[in-house]
């Protein structure tokens, strides 16, 4: 007997693709920068592909798992390393952070220098923020974090993903009273969903 296509196993590439354009075009969503081209319409599955927008992507991802190695191996190198380029300063990160803080207090510097240290500090301020948010919404066994150098150097872009994911996890816990836009949240990928 064929096996049936709901008893196959989900391509581990092909999830790993849509949970990194997935990540990176809710970021370019909140933030309002452009994705990387090769992450536009048609990297996507355009309107009615397998992704269609980034919050429809969120349930075609399987289970969590051990996710370890298969973005960063998996994924084809163009969209890699494009994502990788995309948020390597941090910029990105921190800018999603203060579009969804839901207060003022709550907010990650962001230096706009291009030097190696500068962009390594604006990763390392999005990570301290993710902790004090999830510290303040009491989550923080839900907080998935990288080292900087994880996403300085591209050596472990799945947790990048990952982190960005439970950052979304976190806006979905805030008040409705929070800076985060209703359609920012509807969009949100779930880290429940993969």
């Amino acid at each position: 007997v064929a096996p049936n296509a709901a008893d196959e196993a989900p391509d581990p590439a092909e999830e790993a693709l849509i949970r990194l354009v997935a990540a990176v075009l809710w970021v370019a969503a909140v933030t309002g920068y452009a994705p990387p081209d090769c992450m536009g319409a048609d990297a996507a599955g355009g309107a009615g592909g397998a992704m269609g927008d980034a919050g429809g992507a969120m349930g075609v991802v399987g289970g969590v798992g051990d996710a370890s190695g298969v973005i960063d191996a998996a994924l084809p190198d163009d969209l890699a390393s494009a994502a990788h380029g995309w948020l390597q300063s941090g910029e990105r990160l921190c800018e999603l952070f203060n579009a969804i803080s839901p207060r003022p207090s709550l907010r990650a510097h962001i230096s706009r220098s291009e030097t190696p240290f500068r962009r390594m500090e604006n990763i390392g301020e999005y990570l301290a923020m993710c902790t004090e948010l999830a510290s303040a919404l009491g989550a923080v066994d839900k907080l998935h974090t990288f080292s900087v150098r994880d996403l300085f150097d591209g050596t472990r872009l799945h947790a990048v993903v990952a982190s960005i994911y439970a950052l979304s996890d976190l806006a979905r816990r805030q008040p409705s009273s929070s800076s985060l836009s209703s359609a920012a949240a509807a969009a949100a990928p779930s880290l429940a969903s993969w």
